[in-house]
């Protein structure tokens, strides 16, 4: 419909449709050299996909703090057919680091391609520290369970930066948290 095609008035690299838009596809692949991204977060999105294409597509798994829940998320990225490129929603700034340790452990295990992380930059002054250490979080081929240092690094404060194995606290959710138990 008019929608899709309102939205494509930019010539957008990529769209984001819900998978429910799947004849908004069609219509779109046909029409124009854009790439269209799936949006699911259930088993049933995944099911309606899968079963009106052959074609490889790409989909986001929205996911929210509020439902982080490994073995969920573990269950609908093993539904995802294998010749789909799938991306992990997530929240920024999670307690732990959560956003890095699920993201790691569903690449590992489910073959997860991307992790986008949600709210990682909002124009304020952790924006880039985040943004760094999120990078290098991902990148990182540090293990998990085991961390060792060098012994003349951490001597001389070249380790324990902000891409450290310890809890990263940050402002923004603090401060959030803060206005939540002012309530």
């Amino acid at each position: 419909g008019d929608k899709w095609q309102d939205a494509m008035e930019g010539v957008p690299d990529a769209i984001v449709l819900p998978a429910g838009a799947f004849s908004a596809w069609k219509e779109l692949s046909d029409s124009n050299n854009v790439q269209v991204i799936f949006s699911v977060s259930c088993e049933e999105h995944i099911k309606q996909l899968s079963g009106n294409s052959d074609t490889p597509l790409t989909i986001l798994i929205e996911n929210s703090s509020d439902h982080y829940d490994q073995d969920v998320l573990s269950d609908l990225f093993s539904r995802v057919p294998s010749k789909y490129i799938t991306i992990l929603q997530v929240d920024a700034m999670q307690i732990n680091s959560t956003e890095l340790s699920l993201g790691r452990s569903l690449k590992s295990t489910h073959g997860c391609t991307s992790v986008l992380v949600k709210n990682a930059c909002v124009g304020d002054a952790e924006d880039v520290p985040y943004a760094s250490f999120i990078v290098n979080g991902f990148k990182s081929k540090k293990s998990t369970s085991f961390d060792m240092t060098g012994l003349t690094g951490s001597t001389n404060g070249h380790f324990g930066g902000i891409a450290s194995s310890g809890t990263q606290k940050w402002q923004r959710v603090t401060q959030k948290s803060k206005g939540k138990s002012d309530d």
